[in-house]
């Protein structure tokens, strides 16, 4: 085949390709145009869907702590998680002994600070009575030496002057005697302040016990179901966010303000969400909602609920 020849066909298969090529681009644009979905733009409202995760919660709860009182407690037994309570019922009950030891100390020194109190008043009565008696004797040696100095211009001049010294000796002995009363009647008064003063103390004491006693009995002041806290303390205060850690149960040592439990009002709850910045402007107070989100896994609101 000549090099004319050898052109002459390449020039005729190219324009075959060529031709074929068109035909298909041309068969696929006319497809491509039938399959484009068309509509006819109108004013009207855009519905948006704003989808966020949520906690549910009860707008009314009762948290259940370890009272204020001195050293750990032991748990002696704690409701379930799930359990329906109301006011007064005992939810948490803790070990007593540490508290009743507390009470009968203070009922012991109270009654021994009573007694003392009971004793120095009749000392202070017997002794005041005395002191009274005393102080009309002095009054009464006063009173004679007075009058034997009235009598001394019948008598000697050495007599005149004994009398005299009588009856100075006598009024010396009324102050001193008048000065003495006074003092052991403050003494006795500052001394029964004290008593009084130690007495209170222990009333105070007593009643303090008498609190701490009742508190080891920690109830609900609200109506709905218990929720038990986790246990941190079982972890030796080692604590990372994931960790799955045993509830509080009965035989556990907690320390005072430890929040064991919660009692949450199942009646009335609400589900708490953090929207995202973009969605800000897309919702508002009022707007109707759904939920989308699972079941917690403890089956309690307020523990990990997922909503919308």
């Amino acid at each position: 085949m000549t090099g004319r020849q050898r052109t002459a066909l390449a020039v005729a298969t190219f324009a075959v390709l060529g031709t074929g090529s068109w035909a298909v681009a041309a068969r696929f644009r006319a497809q491509a145009r039938k399959v484009v979905p068309t509509t006819r733009v109108r004013r009207g409202d855009l519905s948006i869907e704003v989808v966020s995760k949520g906690q549910l919660l009860s707008t009314r709860s009762a948290m259940l702590v370890v009272p204020q009182v001195s050293g750990s407690l032991q748990i002696i037994s704690i409701l379930p998680t799930g359990t329906r309570v109301k006011p007064p019922d005992v939810v948490i009950e803790l070990d007593p002994a540490e508290q009743e030891y507390r009470l009968e100390r203070a009922r012991s020194q109270l009654e021994e600070v009573e007694e003392e109190i009971k004793k120095m008043q009749a000392e202070a009565a017997v002794q005041a009575s005395q002191d009274k008696v005393a102080l009309l004797e002095a009054r009464f040696a006063v009173r004679r030496a007075e009058l034997e100095v009235g009598r001394n211009e019948l008598l000697s001049a050495i007599d005149v002057r004994k009398n005299l010294l009588a009856l100075e000796e006598a009024q010396r002995r009324r102050e001193q005697l008048e000065k003495d009363v006074q003092s052991r009647s403050a003494s006795n008064e500052a001394s029964l302040a004290v008593l009084n003063a130690r007495r209170e103390k222990e009333r105070l004491d007593r009643q303090d016990a008498l609190r701490a006693l009742d508190e080891m009995k920690v109830r609900t002041s609200v109506a709905g179901i218990v929720s038990v806290r986790e246990n941190r303390d079982a972890a030796g205060g080692f604590f990372m966010p994931g960790m799955s850690l045993p509830d509080y149960r009965a035989g556990d040592l907690v320390n005072p303000g430890r929040l064991l439990a919660e009692v949450m009002d199942v009646e009335l709850m609400e589900v708490q969400i953090k929207l995202e910045e973009n969605d800000r402007d897309n919702v508002a107070a009022g707007q109707g909602r759904r939920s989308t989100g699972r079941a917690p896994e403890r089956g309690l609101p307020g523990q990990g609920q997922d909503g919308g």
